[in-house]
């Protein structure tokens, strides 16, 4: 008998004890969204167990579970889900949209976060729908009119040309003609780039940011307030533009062709006097405002002349239709192990003006794979691209006689009627980056990311003369390198409840390297070569090198409650080598809140009332400027001579120059300029999504802001730079979005935004004394910065009649 009862203890021990264990295991999943995107920070629960689990940033999740589980799936935007466990398929789970919230996802600050928790000012545009139907030189232009509060002017239709981008109103102030322009920051998947270079190490005219192709960009967000773009420190206060590329979602692989071809059709020109009118109106304008001892020239009096007897219609042969083709492909998909992307673009825009055009040469490739049973997560980006400008050398932009023949006409036969030749502006890009995620342990994550950057900038121009047979050219060649780490510890729990938040902490460090190398003839020499391969004596050169490090500390909180009562909270310490050793750190917080009121018992039964929300934000952003060493000084080694030779002088016998002070005096008191905004905003979202509304209001106030200052002459100097212009601007916002399905295959969507910004100049330097504005010819315009007008504001003298008599001369 006791034989008999060891043998089924051993039967029990070897058959029902693995079905048990195998009753109840840790299972993989993954949780995706009705388009197969991940969704992330969904929650999954055992109903009736304590264990749970949180999606990663790929929607994976690993559960512990047995046969029979109910798992309820629950996501900000999506409908709750219960699944029942059977099998291994069932963990494969895909949810829905929830129509009664906001429940968008985007790219804020070094995390995702839904719009429904979102506390700051912020907008976002879905680039798929804008790309479908249009073709575009740059993603900035795609924007215009789309995002209320952001002004993008686009200020020449030449192609490839930079447009000018505003957040919130103008923060920069100048003494020159060229009216400063407070740039944004740009950020692509995560990484600051390159979006421009100084003036002084300017090679091409080309929009640099042309070479991202907008078919290669999943969204555009854009922070406009201080708590939302505050994490970004002494780069935010003239707001950050998110881009987002696209990546492969989940099921079969997807393979995208798509041709574009637009007409770029020549508008009204001038209406021009030609042939013997022209030559009528310039006698007559002579003969009444000419000085004396000042005659016509010879191409309006010599009449007989058939060289001087024409009617060119110049308009005609500079301008003429052109065409616009755009070709994109790609292939993308995702799986268990991760996903891949990879596009090719070309774009040939050809201006409409005689002897110009862009083209862009794209391509991107992004993969993620999944690690360690999908606890690590590496992602790797890899962009290059080629854009290519040409334009015609400046002269060929100037009025031409109606009397002269035209350059293919027979008359012509080499005679200097204009300049032929080309300018080429070519610009390349390579970005690399790679990034790890570490699951370390349940709701804790680190990251570390490495970027590397490299922009080169070329231009050759070259001009000839037909009549001399003479040339002149000039090739330049700039470099730009940016090299950044950065790595964040992330926690985000949630408990209780309803309780979630979120704690991430980061540093990063980043370096960033400009060179520039020019080469000119200096003067036209009988040859007709393209390049500057000049005789000794007939060519100069010169070079310059700058470069300035970031080392950043930051941090962010943000907590919900229901997703009812939200808090948000951030703050970021940059220190740059810019500064002197006493201003080389500033400190940039923020705070927010917000509140889901329609998540109230008191709404609930408003069934027009999908969604609302009040929020409020304050914090403070800053700035610096493009030059690394204007705070250290720069010795000049002194000036050149007509025949760029070296200035000496003579002390006792001994030869040396005199050094002075580029740009100035040195200043090593130049500090951070700071821009602190506050916000208050409502959205609403009625009638099931239907209608959306969205309201903002703001004081965003600048202070420091660069200008020079005038010094007494026994300095040696005329002038140091300070911060010593303060600028307010005040303005509010608006936007109504409608969606509205007439049927299962027709849907009218509409976009209506309004904004209204004023500013106005706080302080000037040197006593609030008026700014005129004046020409490079030293000539005043009537643009005056003046304290209490806005900036840039025109004055003009108001007449008030003509004196009649010499007693009433005053």
């Amino acid at each position: 008998m006791k034989a008999l009862l060891q043998r089924a203890c051993f039967l029990f021990a070897v058959l029902i004890l693995p079905m048990c264990v195998a009753a109840q295991s840790v299972m993989s999943g993954k949780v995706v969204d009705q388009r197969g995107g991940p969704v992330i920070g969904a929650t999954l629960k055992v109903l009736g167990k304590t264990n749970g689990a949180m999606t990663d940033v790929s929607g994976n999740f690993r559960l512990l579970l047995s046969i029979g589980d109910t798992i309820q799936c629950t996501s900000i935007g999506f409908q709750p889900l219960k699944v029942v466990f059977k099998n291994a398929a069932d963990l494969n789970i895909h949810m829905v949209d929830d129509t009664k919230t906001l429940g968008e996802v985007l790219v804020v600050g070094y995390k995702s976060q839904s719009r429904q928790e979102i506390t700051g000012s912020v907008a976002s545009v879905k680039m798929d729908k804008i790309t479908e139907t249009q073709a575009a030189e740059s993603f900035e232009s795609l924007l215009q009119g789309r995002v209320a509060g952001v002004n993008i002017q686009l200020n020449s239709g030449e192609p490839g040309a930079s447009p000018a981008i505003i957040i919130r109103g103008l923060a920069a102030v100048s003494r020159d003609d060229a009216s400063a322009i407070s740039e944004p920051l740009y950020v692509v998947d995560g990484i600051p780039i390159i979006s421009k270079t100084s003036a002084e190490f300017s090679i091409t005219s080309t929009n640099v940011l042309a070479d991202l192709n907008p078919s290669d960009i999943e969204n555009v967000v854009v922070l406009k307030d201080a708590s939302a773009a505050a994490i970004y420190g002494s780069r935010a206060a003239n707001g950050v533009i998110l881009i987002t590329t696209k990546k492969g979602k989940t099921g079969k692989p997807q393979i995208n062709l798509n041709i574009r071809t637009g007409v770029n059709f020549v508008p009204k020109l001038l209406d021009v006097a030609g042939g013997a009118k022209e030559r009528e109106q310039v006698s007559r304008l002579y003969e009444l405002y000419a000085p004396y001892g000042v005659f016509m020239p010879s191409m309006y009096t010599d009449v007989t002349n058939p060289f001087y007897n024409n009617s060119s219609d110049w308009q005609g042969y500079l301008y003429n239709t052109s065409v616009t083709q755009d070709y994109n492909g790609s292939i993308r998909g995702a799986g268990d192990f991760g996903q891949y992307s990879v596009s090719l673009g070309y774009m040939d825009n050809r201006g409409i003006l005689f002897n110009t055009g862009f083209k862009r040469y794209s391509s991107m490739a992004s993969t993620t794979f999944n690690a360690l049973n999908k606890r690590l997560i590496i992602n790797n980006t890899l962009a290059i691209s080629r854009t290519d400008q040409g334009r015609n050398p400046d002269a060929l932009s100037s009025g031409y006689s109606s009397l002269l023949p035209l350059p293919d006409n027979s008359l012509v036969k080499g005679a200097e009627v204009f300049q032929p030749g080309s300018v080429s502006n070519l610009n390349d890009r390579v970005r690399f980056s790679t990034d790890a995620t570490l699951n370390l342990v349940k709701d804790l994550s680190y990251k570390a990311s490495l970027s590397l950057e490299y922009l080169r900038l070329m231009q050759d121009s070259y001009t000839m003369s037909r009549r001399t047979l003479r040339a002149e050219n000039k090739s330049g060649t700039g470099e730009n390198r940016n090299l950044l780490f950065q790595n964040t510890l992330t926690y985000a729990p949630t408990f209780g409840d309803g309780h979630r938040l979120s704690l991430l902490v980061g540093q990063s460090a980043e370096k960033l390297e400009s060179k520039i190398t020019t080469v000119n003839s200096v003067s036209a020499l009988p040859t007709l070569s393209e390049t500057v391969n000049w005789p000794k004596g007939n060519a100069i050169g010169s070079s310059n090198y700058t470069a300035n490090t970031l080392m950043s500390y930051f941090s962010r909180f943000d907590y919900s409650w229901k997703e009812k009562y939200l808090f948000g909270a951030s703050i970021r310490t940059d220190g740059s080598s810019k500064f002197g050793a006493a201003n080389r750190w500033g400190v940039f917080p923020s705070i927010s809140a917000g509140w889901n009121f329609s998540k109230e018992k008191l709404f609930e039964n408003l069934t027009w009332l999908s969604a609302g929300k009040i929020r409020g934000s304050y914090g403070i952003s800053g700035t610096t400027w493009d030059n690394d060493y204007l705070a250290l000084g720069i010795m000049n080694g002194g000036a050149l001579d007509q025949y760029s030779s070296l200035l000496q002088i003579s002390y006792g016998g001994i030869g040396g120059y005199t050094p002075t002070w580029y740009n100035g005096f040195k200043n090593e008191n130049l500090t951070w300029v700071k821009t602190s905004m506050s916000n208050i905003g409502l959205d609403l979202s009625l009638f099931n999504n239907k209608v959306e509304f969205i309201f903002d209001a703001y004081e965003k106030f600048t202070k420091g802001l660069l200008l020079t200052t005038a010094l007494p002459t026994t300095s040696g100097y005329n002038e140091v730079y300070r911060n010593a212009a303060d600028v307010l601007n005040r303005g509010f916002e608006f936007t109504v979005n409608t969606n509205i399905g007439i049927s299962s295959k027709f849907n009218w969507s509409t976009g209506l935004n309004f904004a209204y910004n004023q500013n106005r100049v706080v302080s000037l330097p040197d006593g609030n004394a008026d700014i005129i504005k004046t020409s490079t010819s030293g000539q005043d315009f009537g643009s005056i910065v003046r304290v209490g007008a806005p900036l840039n504001g025109f004055f003009f003298y108001q007449s008030q009649g003509i004196y009649q008599a010499e007693s009433q001369i005053p």
